[in-house]
């Protein structure tokens, strides 16, 4: 069963630990708000980093910041592959949604 978004907030301590929070309240979430907000999480990160991270999520309910959704997309992948038995994606720094 899945927990109401706006139940659920990230709440950490530690900005190096930000994500491992996000991605721990993700199985909480229905199948679309997961993506959607595993979309946020990735455009975050790959615009301010892990202290943008921290200082846009910590505090906020799932709800919260997925009305933050249009501003935080990362563009399509411009090269996908495998490398010594891991897979990476590879993003656009400069895309712009």
């Amino acid at each position: 069963m899945s927990e109401n978004p706006d139940s659920l907030m990230v709440d950490c301590n530690n900005p190096d630990t930000i994500i491992r929070v996000v991605n721990a309240l993700m199985p909480q979430l229905d199948v679309s708000i997961r993506k959607r907000l595993n979309r946020i999480k990735l455009g975050v990160l790959q615009s301010e980093g892990v202290a943008g991270a921290y200082k846009r999520f910590n505090g906020r309910t799932v709800t919260d910041i997925l009305s933050t959704e249009s501003s935080y997309e990362i563009g399509p992948p411009i090269e996908t592959g495998e490398l010594d038995g891991v897979k990476y994606t590879l993003y656009d720094p400069d895309t712009e949604t």
